[in-house]
């Protein structure tokens, strides 16, 4: 048995496994896990900050985040930082001043399998 701090909420509970989450925030968000992955995958056109999926859906942000802290639901911000994808040495011109500005915002979606 540990003492453990619980990943979403910060709270102390007693692990006697190797838990992230207490039994509250692990109960409140498999409950709420298939909701935000089905409002998300019907809604794949557009892409969501984790503050919008909580507004639209009605629920605490944190819970939004502490499914994508913990990996179930993919953070595009990785694509972000990353850039578009080209192949070395390919000589394309660099896009000029009309060039989109992207948000500096994490951009949350579905996990791609």
């Amino acid at each position: 048995m540990a003492l453990v701090v619980c990943k979403n909420c910060r709270r102390a509970f007693i692990s006697a496994q190797d838990e992230e989450l207490c039994s509250e925030c692990t109960t409140r968000l498999n409950e709420l896990y298939p909701v935000v992955r089905n409002f998300l995958r019907n809604h794949e056109e557009k892409l969501y900050t984790a503050h919008d999926v909580a507004r639209i859906l009605g629920i605490d942000v944190k819970d939004v985040e502490g499914l994508v802290t913990l990996g179930l639901i993919d953070s595009g911000a990785t694509q972000k930082q990353a850039g578009p994808r080209r192949p070395p040495n390919s000589g394309e011109a660099k896009k000029g001043p009309k060039a989109k500005k992207e948000s500096s915002m994490y951009v949350y979606h579905k996990k791609r399998t």
